[in-house]
């Protein structure tokens, strides 16, 4: 329960920063909405199915079966094949919400609360079908929207003042749904500077979606019963797997997603 709730605390702050950066980049480049569809949603879901082959490779080499109708749902990750799939659901429809959205709220005021009440409505639709942890952090992509629409408020608010960034500090702490506004006020007095930290998250995608991988296959030889050495051979085939996976990809971006939207600063408050 412990890491569960951890994981979901995680995905909460690559939800949140995901929407601040959409915004700042929305800001400072016009045309950014052009390329998004490309740069944005199909990267995402280029990334996803090639990691998809991999676990298809690998139960095909395991002889571990999964029928049809489960693997065509996995391809668009409403189910899975032994992958992490839940989060890839939920990034692509809120992206795809902010995009629809672009087009008829222009500010970024209104285009970030249009987006929070598309995240209320998903979180309504896929509650029915799904368990609690596939809807409960999808608000958080909207919240890091507002924070930057924000921005200046906030930080006028909590930095200027000790007693204001505690009372901030402290209220988002206690309350989990703000729990990445705490670590945002955090970081503004607490600067972490680690190689190996900046090295996760350069991987973060693919340590996230092929995780798996390492685990299925080693499950299935005598490691099982070394519980110690299962963990640290899962994790160094995971940051192995990792590596060249982002290689790859990065060849695979330079080749189709290359093309930038124009730099040309425009104001959109």
């Amino acid at each position: 329960m412990i890491f569960d709730i951890i994981g979901q605390l995680m995905v909460m702050m690559f939800l949140f920063y995901s929407g601040y950066g959409i915004i700042k980049s929305y800001v400072k480049k016009p045309n950014y909405f052009k390329s998004y569809p490309k740069t944005r949603i199909l990267k995402t879901v280029v990334h996803f199915e090639l990691a998809m082959l991999l676990y298809i490779l690998l139960n095909l080499a395991l002889g571990i079966k999964y029928g049809a109708k489960q693997i065509l749902l996995s391809l668009i990750a409403w189910d899975s094949i032994g992958n992490s799939n839940w989060f890839i659901f939920c990034i692509v429809i809120l992206y795809l919400a902010i995009y629809l959205c672009q087009f008829k709220f222009k500010t970024i005021k209104s285009l970030s609360f249009a987006v929070l009440i598309c995240s209320f409505i998903y979180m309504l639709i896929v509650g029915i079908f799904k368990e609690w942890y596939w809807i409960n952090t999808a608000f958080t992509l909207p919240l890091g929207m507002l924070y930057a629409v924000y921005q200046d408020n906030l930080e006028s608010f909590f930095l200027k003042n000790k007693r204001n960034y505690f009372i901030f500090l402290f209220l988002s702490l206690i309350s989990w749904v703000f729990f990445p506004l705490f670590i945002v006020a955090l970081t503004y007095r607490v600067r972490i500077v680690n190689k190996f930290l900046y090295f996760l998250g350069v991987q973060s995608f693919s340590i996230y979606i092929l995780q798996r991988l390492p685990m299925i296959l080693l499950s299935k030889t005598n490691l099982v019963y070394y519980p110690l050495t299962f963990t640290i051979c899962t994790f160094v085939l995971t940051i192995a797997i990792a590596v060249l996976f982002t290689a790859f990809t990065n060849i695979v971006d330079k080749l189709f997603f290359s093309k930038r939207a124009s730099k040309t600063s425009k104001s959109r408050t």
